[in-house]
């Protein structure tokens, strides 16, 4: 009997130890796990929108936080934010009191506000896709997204039977403008005597006017349209009306009358600037400015009766563009008929993020 009991209560012990262990086991792993990411590099995010709408505001949050989870870094976004200074000054001093190292600011305005606050706090890095503010800590990331308006350009031209074609943008300033540019000589690329009307809505998000805007070039026969906004109006309102259009971010749901997209890997942009910001290699400079080549824009496969004509078309371009012909070369007139670029040369980066502050030969802004 009292063999019998020794034995049970032994076995009881190890039976005790084995689950102290386990559980002790188990406390350390969680502590571990919880220090490790107390000390993981925070990186913070402002949007002027949702990271749940679609377009330009979800398509950058995915991106980023793809990112941060490539280069093992903790995100923290702050939406809906305005162009405005005290709106935007205010989330990027609540970010860097989170003890974010590296801040992305996803709209072109923004950059103006983080200019003039980057001096307060030289240990973070600010990553702006505006190159009209500079500071010793702001670096400009973007995307070559005009390589992909280009490409989009002649899948228009192509497509449009009337020769007229439609843009809807939000307010003039260099990347908006060089955009409509590559989109205009796209166009004329592969049909000279077309026209691009322009239709500006006075903000990247602002759905009646878009939508507006929409049907007034419409009733100026353009029969192709693509825009330069955060959602997904103009789409919306092309199908509505059954008017072919150019996509631009990511969209979800059926789009009959698409007949290609402009989109951005953001993820693999994103990725690169944070790697090198956190390892501190970072300065201001232009070629953080990634496209075709890096394969950061990306086009849907193009659509319609004149299908391989395009994708031909198209491929060639693209083809032209990596092997260094960039879409702003050679013999290129203005809408005035001044020239703006010369045969066999080529605008520099500098010029193409600064001094676009005219449209180029087809293209008609409409009041």
């Amino acid at each position: 009997m009292f063999k019998n009991v020794s034995r049970r209560g032994i076995i009881y012990s190890a039976v005790y130890a084995v689950l102290f262990v386990t559980v002790l086991i188990i406390a350390v792993v969680l502590i571990l796990s919880d220090s490790s990411a107390r000390n993981k590099p925070i990186v913070g995010c402002i949007l002027s929108g949702s990271r749940e709408e679609t377009g330009w505001n979800s398509d950058n949050y995915r991106g980023l936080a793809d990112a941060c989870e490539d280069n093992d870094t903790e995100l923290h976004v702050i939406e809906n934010i305005p162009e405005e200074r005290e709106p935007c000054i205010s989330a990027i001093r609540r970010l860097a009191s989170e003890g974010c190292r590296v801040i992305f600011l996803t709209s072109y305005g923004y950059a103006e506000y983080a200019a003039e606050t980057a001096a307060d706090y030289p240990n973070v890095t600010f990553c702006a896709n505006s190159s009209d503010f500079t500071a010793e800590n702001m670096n400009y990331c973007f995307a070559r997204m005009y390589q992909g308006r280009y490409l989009a350009g002649i899948a228009a031209g192509l497509a449009t039977k009337t020769g007229v074609t439609g843009y809807v943008a939000a307010m003039p300033n260099n990347e908006v403008n060089r955009g409509i540019n590559a989109f205009a000589l796209g166009v004329r690329s592969v049909n000279p005597g077309a026209k691009v009307l322009v239709r500006f809505t006075g903000s990247w998000d602002e759905p009646a006017g878009e939508a507006l805007a929409v049907e007034l070039l419409s009733s100026m026969s353009a029969d192709v349209i693509t825009y330069h906004q955060n959602g997904d109006t103009v789409p919306k309102t092309c199908e509505m009306l059954g008017v072919n259009f150019i996509g631009y971010h990511t969209l979800s749901g059926e789009y009959p009358h698409m007949l290609t997209a402009v989109t951005c890997r953001w993820r693999r942009l994103y990725s690169i600037m944070l790697r090198d910001s956190l390892i501190g290699s970072v300065e201001f400079v232009d070629d953080r400015w990634l496209g075709l080549s890096e394969m950061v824009i990306l086009m849907s496969r193009p659509s319609g009766e004149a299908e391989s004509t395009t994708v031909k078309a198209v491929l060639d371009a693209k083809q032209r563009i990596e092997k260094g012909k960039d879409v702003f070369s050679d013999t290129i007139y203005d809408n005035t008929g001044v020239l703006r670029c010369g045969e066999g040369e080529t605008f520099s980066d500098r010029t193409l993020l600064t001094g676009m502050d005219w449209y180029a030969e087809g293209v008609g802004i409409i009041e």
